[in-house]
């Protein structure tokens, strides 16, 4: 999200709008993109803007994001200030190798994580934001309520899993007489408005130690799931912590840490910057065999960083900024390509 002129500063723990009519809105989703222009018309700031938007993915792109899911935001402020808010979730309680097998890792009940998604935008919202919650939320309520149009893709997705979809509760809501709804469709989630109706009057708290909250452990133990009361009500606030960098190609670039993936991002930039130092044309095919190259790199190194965390190979480091002999310009040239030359 881009906005000139209106980015959003800390004043006493609150937000400060300045929108003046200059600023650009782009999410994964048109209607959640116009969630967000419709939001900095009514007065709001960069992080209205942006939480009402990722409200609104949180219905209309069910596939990506979602109420259940973990949210992590990258903010450049007006005075020159990059912060990452780190929300990623947590595994429950009773969450081990013993009680989550493989499978169950990639889908259903067990793969659940405690949802951070509520409380982190509503930090955000809370500390950077100036519209009331309410107002934030409106839009990502109306298209629940309302409906949008199945997308092609949306209709792709929903065929792959079709089948798994017969075998669960969510049939009702994702399936049409056993089957995907054609494109166009209107897609209604009234139960998911009513519970984002419910956050936005009574807060957030509602998900994490109310109505909600009981809900989500009734229908987990009743699916064998190992999300409980407990876990929710034990969900803590996200973290405000620094970005990692990298310079490439005269460009600073900033991300996520671990356990985010910009580390990742960062290592492949400069194995790119290695691989051709003046750069590809678009067309080149090189340019997609070095991307290739780049991606699985990184990749494999993150899992034999993971691997190796009691070391701390980087996994350690990496938390505590300390990345700048794997992210920083002075990469050296033989350690990129023994990356890159691994397996």
């Amino acid at each position: 999200m881009l906005i000139r002129n209106q980015d959003c500063v800390e004043n006493q723990g609150r937000g400060v709008a300045a929108f003046q009519g200059l600023g650009a809105v782009a999410t994964a989703f048109p209607l959640a993109t116009e969630a967000g222009l419709e939001l900095l018309r009514a007065g709001g700031n960069a992080i209205d803007a942006a939480v009402g938007a990722a409200w609104a993915l949180c219905v209309c792109e069910p596939s990506a994001s979602g109420v259940g899911g973990q949210t992590v935001l990258l903010i450049h402020f007006a005075d020159g200030r990059t912060r990452v808010i780190d929300g990623h979730s947590c595994a429950p309680l009773a969450a081990s190798l013993d009680t989550v097998s493989a499978s169950q890792q990639r889908r259903g009940y067990r793969s659940c994580t405690i949802p951070s998604t509520p409380a982190t935008l509503n930090w955000v919202h809370l500390k950077y934001g100036v519209l009331n919650r309410a107002r934030v939320m409106a839009p990502a309520i109306r298209i629940a309520e309302e409906g949008y149009g199945i997308t092609l893709l949306q209709h792709r997705q929903i065929r792959w899993v079709a089948d798994a979809l017969r075998q669960s509760s969510s049939a009702e809501l994702f399936l049409r007489s056993g089957l995907p709804p054609g494109v166009g469709c209107t897609f209604r989630q009234p139960k998911l408005g009513l519970m984002l109706r419910r956050m936005a009057d009574f807060g957030i708290e509602e998900f994490y130690d109310g109505a909600i909250a009981r809900e989500v452990a009734v229908d987990m133990q009743s699916n064998g799931g190992l999300l409980t009361e407990e876990d929710l009500r034990n969900c803590t606030a996200p973290a405000e912590i620094e970005p990692v960098f990298t310079v490439y190609k005269g460009h600073r670039i900033l991300s996520v840490p671990p356990p985010g993936g910009g580390l990742q991002l960062l290592l492949a930039l400069n194995i790119l910057a290695q691989l051709a130092p003046s750069g590809f044309r678009s067309t080149d095919e090189d340019w997609h065999e070095a991307i290739a190259l780049a991606a699985s790199a990184v990749f494999r190194e993150r899992e034999l960083g993971f691997i190796l965390h009691s070391n701390s190979r980087y996994i350690g480091p990496a938390l505590t900024g300390d990345v700048t002999y794997l992210t920083g310009k002075v990469i050296k040239k033989d350690s990129f390509w023994k990356i890159v030359e691994k397996g």
